[in-house]
């Protein structure tokens, strides 16, 4: 859909909203029936096992055996009487046949047990079937993940705290019936169990759920699991289902609405940034819940008792034309922000290792640093080796080699070495600069990417230049590629063999060849597709003439779809190599064939990739220069053999231009072994000038591994500044395999700063 197009669809839905006589009245052309698809939307993309019958049970488990722990432990601490209540639940609803308890082959979003639907009444709690193989009733997490599905479930039906469903679905309900279950389920483990501190696989949850119920009355819990502002969707709700005065309530929807058009503003800034930092995703957690909590917050009021006073129907009809808005506004930043969240939970111990895993045997030794006439030793096995000025991708998971160079250039700069075997296998894919092995944007900030094979077959590992595995920037350590009767599947692991989806929330990818091409699909664990947080479950591309390749997306039943991150269905990109450089066009559609805008205002881009930078160009349809929502019409990135030397914008008419990121022109500063030492930014006459995030001027500090272990930021004028989060100096504690072990931050008085520092640097 074009920006234009999307332009007119809001102004649709505010002159419908204005005029809509009723609210929630079931309408599908209803602006607010749409909302609240979207919300629902949003809350399954973090929370998708919820709604289940979509995983098929794989065997049924006896709920017997945690009822009866969960008694005595109950009993055990006098308080039996007061959770009687979900174990009779239980036992109701399984005798009766309503709930079932089963494992299923895929994935619930948290450890243990999960509530699940199935169909319109039917209710279910599920386990993955491996991970049961490693819990037992004697495990804490195998209990109290029980009583978190059975209150989750208990709230859902029994006590409902959000009336009122759209297409089977009440997002809002659903969030207050998980969140409470994880609230009896930290009771159960601080005052039943006494839990003091983490155990077992699920380490990190347990003390994520113990810490957060103590400190933040699971607050925490909610933005790390979900992504979800917990205290403004529980206002919502509140405020809609317990309104004192019709005055009251039209006054929460007012400022309700007021708070939106903030909001709308901060979300747009940031997802027009580049490169969206950790501070810029913060006002994520707001969007959702407001996407989430007040679509049927609207439905409630608007129902209540005082729905039909003209001042509430007046803030009704406000509120829903700010929330159109905002959740227009928002779109593009949710799969950014939802990728952020992955990577971290990919970080955190929830599961045991999968005996899937892949094998990878030692960490390789690092390379000897060379002396000023040789280069890096050959990789162990290395028949065939060929060096490249840049590593770009012919799909999101298979790197190519670009701008081919010789073995003496290689040393000169930064050059990325492609080793294969006798036959022809590709054993390694590395990063050097001046022939040291270093980190990489364009291996996912990983050093080397290593392939192997074991019993189970192939697989590939992301490690660091200290030769350790690591979670890449996609929120995985290592990849394993599966035959399948049609052609490929990959699934991802955390560098101790936990299973994890990758940064689109998706346990596998299947890539299968077609006519012409092939099929990306994006699925769940057990194998169904999902369209996860780009909003597509099926990247379908195929080959023309002239190389040309069209994509197209669409979502899990076939239907064509927008991808959420740039707002096009398809595109068509033509490759052309010419020597010395790559000159990359891309023009975009929508769904009926038509030239579409991305969310950025651009219908077409070209990237040209040669010996002396990149240069990034933003068009219309018709390929005339466009300024573009960005504030620039061209990015340039000059370099000297492949390191940064700068990075400036410019007009349509090729005048220098301020971007969205606060200055017109970066300049870096290279230390001998080529990392950044120094970053500085200027306007569009030279001036100094402060980026948006505060300094003028950046310094680094790294170890012998190219590791950055401090920063430092300064004003123009040399005196120390601080970036968004308050920090003017900030260290970094690695442990002896590169990870972070701990940080330290300091404001710009040199006093010491509580709370975690940012790394979006």
């Amino acid at each position: 859909m074009t920006g234009r197009a999307r332009a007119g669809v809001a102004l649709i839905l505010m002159a419908a909203t204005a005029a809509m006589p009723v609210f929630g009245d079931g309408s599908a052309a209803s602006p607010l029936d749409a909302l609240t698809a979207a919300g629902a939307g949003v809350w399954e993309g973090c929370s998708n096992y919820l709604r289940l019958g979509k995983a098929p049970i794989r065997s049924t488990i006896d709920p017997g055996a945690a009822l009866r722990r969960l008694a005595a432990d109950f009993s055990s601490a006098g308080r039996y009487d007061e959770f009687r209540y979900l174990i009779e639940y239980v036992e109701r609803s399984v005798e009766s046949g309503r709930l079932v308890v089963g494992s299923v082959d895929d994935e619930p979003p948290l450890p243990g047990f999960w509530p699940a639907r199935v169909g319109a009444t039917k209710r279910a709690i599920v386990v993955n079937a491996d991970e049961l193989a490693s819990l037992s009733p004697d495990d804490a997490v195998y209990r109290s993940s029980f009583l978190r599905a059975a209150a989750s479930l208990y709230y859902a039906d029994a006590s409902p705290a959000v009336p009122g469903v759209y297409s089977g679905r009440n997002a809002a309900a659903e969030l207050v019936a998980v969140m409470s279950g994880l609230y009896v389920e930290s009771i159960y483990l601080l005052d039943i169990l006494r839990l003091a501190e983490p155990e077992g696989t699920a380490a990190d949850y347990i003390d994520l759920l113990l810490g957060s119920a103590v400190y933040d009355d699971l607050r925490g819990a909610a933005s790390a699991l979900f992504r979800v502002d917990l205290d403004y969707a529980y206002d919502a709700i509140a405020a809609a289902t317990k309104p004192t005065s019709a005055r009251g309530l039209a006054e929460y929807l007012d400022g309700a609405a007021r708070g939106l058009v903030e909001l709308e503003v901060a979300v747009s800034t940031a997802s027009l940034r580049a490169s969206p930092g950790r501070e810029d995703l913060e006002p994520a957690g707001r969007a959702r819940a407001a996407l989430i909590a007040l679509p049927w917050a609207v439905r409630e009021a608007a129902r209540g008792p005082y729905g039909s006073d003209p001042s509430v129907r007046r803030a009704l009809a406000g509120l829903v034309e700010a929330l159109s808005s905002m959740a227009s506004s928002y779109e593009p930043l949710d799969p950014l922000a939802m990728e952020e969240t992955r990577r971290f939970l990919n970080d955190l111990r929830f599961r045991a290792p999968d005996p899937r895993a892949p094998v990878v045997g030692e960490p390789l030794p690092d390379y000897a640093e060379p002396d000023e006439s040789a280069g890096p030793a050959a990789f162990p096995g290395a028949a065939e080796e060929r060096w490249y000025r840049l590593c770009l991708y012919d799909n999101p998971y298979e790197p190519v080699g670009e701008l081919p160079i010789d073995l003496e250039a290689a040393p000169l700069g930064a050059a990325y070495r492609f080793s294969y075997d006798s036959e022809g296998g590709l054993l390694a894919i590395e990063h050097f600069v001046y022939g040291r092995l270093r980190p990489s944007d364009l291996l996912q900030w990983a050093a080397r990417i290593r392939t192997g094979r074991d019993a189970l077959g192939a697989w590939r590992v992301w490690e660091s230049s200290y030769g350790y595995p690591m979670m890449n920037e996609a929120g995985y350590a290592m990849r394993r590629d599966s035959r399948t009767r049609n052609g490929l599947s990959l699934s991802f692991y955390a560098p101790d063999g936990r299973r994890v989806p990758d940064c689109s929330g998706s346990y596998a990818v299947a890539i299968e060849p077609r006519n012409g091409g092939y099929d990306l699909s994006y699925r769940t664990a057990d194998g169904r597709p999902w369209s996860g947080y780009y909003g597509y479950a099926l990247d379908s591309r195929r080959i023309g003439p002239g190389g040309a390749e069209t994509r197209a997306h669409y979502d899990e039943f076939g239907r064509p779809a927008v991808t959420l991150s740039l707002g096009f269905h398809k595109s068509v990109t033509v490759k052309e190599r010419l020597p010395g450089a790559i000159v990359v066009d891309m023009a975009f559609f929508d769904e009926t064939g038509a030239p579409a805008d991305t969310y950025e205002g651009y219908g077409r881009q070209r990237v040209r990739l040669d010996d002396e930078g990149r240069t990034y160009e933003l068009m219309d349809a018709d390929g005339a220069p466009v300024a573009s929502r960005l504030g620039w019409a061209v990015e340039r990135i000059a370099w000297d053999r492949g390191l940064p030397i700068s990075l400036s914008f410019s007009a349509p008419d090729g005048s220098a231009v301020v971007s969205m990121e606060g200055f017109h022109e970066a300049r870096y500063e290279l230390s001998p072994d080529g990392s950044i030492a120094g970053l500085s930014f200027y306007g569009a006459d030279g001036e100094p000038v402060p980026s948006y995030e505060g300094y003028h001027r950046r310094v680094g500090e790294y170890d012998d591994k190219g590791s950055l272990v401090g920063v430092e930021f300064l004003a123009a004028d040399g005196s120390p500044a601080a970036d968004r989060s308050g920090a003017s100096r900030i260290r970094w504690y690695l442990g002896a395999d590169g990870s972070v072990e701990s940080a330290r931050a300091w404001d710009a008085y040199g006093a010491l700063i509580a709370g975690e520092p940012s790394r979006a640097l």
